[in-house]
């Protein structure tokens, strides 16, 4: 850890709401979802307050509460405690976190992302939500300490004119390939089955899997722009 600060700017505050509530997806696992409407929308008033996943068969697994709450929060972490836990997994107890939380993918974002979620989740409204503290069985707990590695160098921005390399950023910071990449028996994403779809999940939605979004004919290769944005 160190004792860097990020500076508060507009630009970090938009870039930050744009990445939290999109594309990143934070409150969509942090929050209580509806699971009774439609699209499962957040439940209003529970916004970054945490989520235990007990719908989704693991009722030993929180999602932490990322406002600025100071007793349950992130409200009396460092900055570099909140971009720690981000990209690199690792509680602020010191353990490693469930791999479910992607910082597999999210160790990829840049600086200057990273910088604009750590500002734009201290401006959510603070919650005192009391959830169970997540407890990882055995041996799992113990599994999942060589999964977090070290941000040792700066990681620049992407290429936005670019938009092949700024759309596979995106794809990284989406965490697209956790739901549309086949797993093997022991977990590892089959990197030769990349977004092809398959993966089984089961909550209050039922079983579903999900699609193959590669332009394979059994993909997706009649999308153009207007179906990717209503899906």
């Amino acid at each position: 850890l160190t004792d860097r600060t990020f500076e508060v700017t507009a630009a970090r505050l938009a870039r930050g709401e744009y990445l939290v509530n999109s594309v990143a997806g934070c409150l969509a696992c942090h929050s209580e979802p509806d699971w009774d409407a439609p699209g499962f929308p957040i439940r209003p008033g529970t916004e970054g307050g945490g989520y235990n996943w007990a719908d989704e068969d693991l009722p030993w697994m929180t999602a932490s509460n990322i406002t600025p709450d100071t007793t349950v929060g992130i409200g009396g972490l460092s900055d570099d405690q909140v971009a720690r836990a981000i990209r690199e997994g690792i509680h602020r107890s010191g353990r490693a976190l469930f791999p479910i939380m992607p910082y597999g993918q999210y160790k990829y974002m840049s600086d200057e992302d990273l910088a604009s979620i750590v500002v734009y989740l201290r401006t959510l409204t603070p919650l005192a939500t009391n959830l169970p503290p997540t407890e990882i069985p055995f041996p799992l707990n113990r599994l999942i300490n060589n999964v977090p590695e070290p941000i040792t160098e700066p990681v620049p921005e992407p290429d936005r004119s670019n938009r092949v390399e700024y759309g596979g950023y995106l794809v990284r910071l989406g965490v697209c390939r956790d739901c549309h990449t086949p797993m093997d028996a022991q977990g590892n994403s089959i990197a030769a089955l990349d977004l092809s779809g398959g993966n089984i999940f089961t909550g209050p939605f039922g079983r579903v899997s999900s699609v193959n979004i590669t332009p394979d004919p059994s993909g997706i290769p009649y999308y153009d722009e207007q179906v990717f944005v209503t899906m």
